[in-house]
C-alpha cells in the first residue's frame, strides 16, 4: 500500500530526497561519498577504514546507536572510511569520541570538514 501526500509518494519522495554522490580531493586520493554537506566547519570521528564493511554488523550497529555513520570512498586504495556523527563544535565531537572509544572503536578520531570538504 502506498501512502499519498499531495501528488507524491511517499517511496517517490524517499528516492527524491536520498543525498546525491559527489567526490573530492584529499591530497592525492580522490573521495567519493554522499555524506551531506554543511557550511562552515564541523567535525566527524572517524572509527575505522577497511576494504568491505557490512553495514548490519552487531559491532557497527553499537557505534551507528551514537550517531549517523557515513563513509568515504578512497578510490586509489580501494578502501572506504567509515565516520560516525556530526559536530557543530569540537568539544561536542570530544564527547562523542570518548563514547565510540568506550564502545570498543580505541583506534577512532576526529576529523574536520569545511563546507563538505575534509581538512586537516
Amino acid at each position: 500500500m502506498l501512502l499519498y501526500f499531495g501528488s507524491i509518494t511517499m517511496a517517490q519522495e524517499a528516492v527524491a530526497s536520498e543525498p546525491e554522490s559527489y567526490a573530492f580531493k584529499d591530497g592525492k586520493y580522490t573521495i567519493h561519498t554522499k555524506a551531506p554537506k554543511h557550511i562552515g566547519v564541523y567535525y566527524k570521528v572517524q572509527i575505522i577504514s577497511v576494504g568491505a564493511f557490512d553495514k548490519n554488523d552487531p559491532d557497527l550497529q553499537a557505534a551507528v546507536r551514537l550517531g549517523q555513520l557515513t563513509t568515504e570512498y578512497i578510490v586509489e586504495k580501494d578502501v572506504f572510511r567509515l565516520l560516525i556523527g556530526e559536530a557543530s563544535d569540537l568539544s561536542n565531537a570530544e564527547l562523542l569520541l570518548q563514547k565510540l572509544k568506550s564502545a570498543g572503536f580505541r583506534d577512532a578520531f576526529i576529523v574536520k570538514y569545511q563546507h563538505g570538504i575534509r581538512v586537516k
